[in-house]
Order: C-alpha cells, then sequence, then structure tokens
C-alpha cells in the first residue's frame, strides 16, 4: 500500500509526499492525521530568519535569561554557544514542556533561528536547507527498533525529526561538537508529529567506518561506555522515510520569497 499525502503553500503547486511502505511509515502518518485535526502545525519560513533578527533576539535573552552575548571569529552571533545554552536550559525529556508560558516564543524562535543559519554560516545569503512544517507538543510514538538510519540523504527526501533538543551522532562527528558530548548527543529513538523535507542535494557521506568509530571512542569515550558503540551506529545518519514526488514543483515552490503554508491533504 502507497501512502501518499499533499502539502499546500499559499500560491504555489501541492508537493506530492509518498511515504515507504512500512511500520514506522503507518505509525508517522497515523500521528501527523492526528494532530492535524486537532490543531494546526506551525512553519516558519527560514529567509525570515536572519543573523540581525537572530541578534535581537540574542539582546532580548541577555535581558530575560542573562546569556551572554558573544560572536564567532567572523563577528556573527555564536550559534554553537546559544545553542549549548539553551541545550542547558532545556531537558532531553519533555524539553521544550518545561519552558514557561511569557517565554515560551522567545525560546521557539531562538531555537529556529539557531537551526536555520546552520548552513549559511560562511555567507550572508539566506539559503532554504530544509523546510520544516511542526507540532510543539510531546506527542509521540517509539520508533521501531528494526528501522535503519541511512547516510544517504539527497534533494526532496522527507526525514523524521530530531525529537530532542540536541544532535545526533553524524551532527556530533561532522561539526567536531566535543564540548557537553553527554548532554548534547540524542538518538533519535521517536516519531514525533511534523515534516521535515530535506532541500540539500547531500551525497552519500563518504567516511571511514573504522575511523568514525575511533573517533567517538577516542574523543567521547565516556558516552561509548554508558551507551556503546553498536547504539552509536545504529542511530548515525537520517531516518528518511519517504519522498517529494514532483521535484519539479519543489523547486518552482523555492523561487518564491516568502512561503506560506496553507494546508495538507491527505488520501482517505
Amino acid at each position: 500500500m502507497t501512502i501518499k499525502f499533499d502539502i499546500l503553500f499559499k500560491d504555489q503547486p501541492a508537493l506530492h509526499a509518498e511515504l515507504v511502505d512500512s511500520v514506522v511509515a503507518h505509525q508517522y502518518i497515523d500521528l501527523l492525521k492526528k494532530n492535524y485535526q486537532s490543531e494546526p502545525p506551525i512553519f516558519r519560513d527560514v529567509t525570515q530568519y536572519t543573523d540581525e533578527y537572530l541578534s535581537k533576539l540574542l539582546e532580548e535573552s541577555q535581558d530575560k535569561l542573562g546569556w551572554l552575548w558573544t560572536n564567532d571569529k567572523n563577528g556573527k552571533p555564536d550559534r554553537i554557544a546559544f545553542h549549548k545554552n539553551l541545550e542547558n536550559m532545556l531537558d532531553k525529556e519533555g524539553s521544550f514542556s518545561h519552558i514557561p508560558a511569557e517565554l515560551d516564543h522567545l525560546i521557539h524562535e531562538i531555537h529556529f533561528c539557531l537551526h536555520s543559519g546552520q548552513h549559511n554560516k560562511k555567507s550572508n545569503k539566506i539559503q532554504r536547507n530544509k523546510l520544516i512544517i511542526e507540532w510543539f507538543n510531546q506527542d509521540y510514538v517509539p520508533l521501531d527498533d528494526d528501522f535503519e538510519f541511512t547516510v544517504d540523504m539527497k534533494f526532496g527526501d522527507i526525514r523524521l525529526q530530531n525529537p530532542y533538543v540536541g544532535h545526533d551522532p553524524m551532527q556530533i562527528y561532522q561539526e567536531q561538537d566535543l564540548e557537553q558530548v553527554m548532554r548534547t548527543c540524542t538518538f533519535a529513538n521517536r516519531i514525533k508529529p511534523g515534516i521535515h523535507i530535506n532541500l540539500m542535494d547531500n551525497p552519500k557521506l563518504n567516511f571511514d567506518l573504522d575511523t568514525y568509530k575511533t573517533w567517538w571512542q577516542i574523543n567521547a569515550k565516556e558516552f561509548v561506555d554508558q551507551h556503546g558503540i553498536d547504539q552509536i551506529l545504529k542511530y548515525t545518519g537520517w531516518a528518511v522515510i519517504g519522498r517529494i514526488t514532483n521535484l519539479d514543483d519543489l523547486i518552482t515552490c523555492l523561487k518564491t520569497p516568502v512561503l506560506e503554508f496553507e494546508k495538507l491533504e491527505f488520501d482517505i
């Protein structure tokens, strides 16, 4: 059985999503429908989340949260430092549910803004690297233990969201992020309601498995001792569950200056 649904942005052609038929795909689509029937999702277009806007958010966070202002070597807000502030503020379990109501909007805006510029650190150009339609709640389904992550992710692929505040093992390795690995590294072992469309043309990662394993054993021995190298390998890569089939229409959508989410349409 093919699982399909459509994603519509205002004044744009419908994007046709098709999921690989699996236990995970059926759990995912049921979760998506359930949440969509309960409340509208949130969509933020990355084009609106500039370094200038991040600076304004961080000025507000300095006043309300006491976060110290820091810049990176290029004189831009230090995204890694501020992400650590965010991770330290939130628990892995429950994460955003612990935010006081009056800070909810600020923290969510900072979190999205930090991620949105992750692939644009060396450029002033804002480039969409993903489209995310999501719900901020604690609804989830445990990920099937037999699900296999992939290191091969293409333009238009649909992947599961990271269910926690933190980074997956591959991102930790790619960014050589050794600060607070025990707190930062997370395993994507849950299906959350949300649609994550990859917009980067990522060729299959060319990394040596033995080098990867050795890196973890040398640089994060405590984490390896706690979880085991097999667990780290299991959750290395991305949880790709489907793809957008009409890529030309996806490219058309990306040409508009600002995208506005309209609705989802499901096959009955």
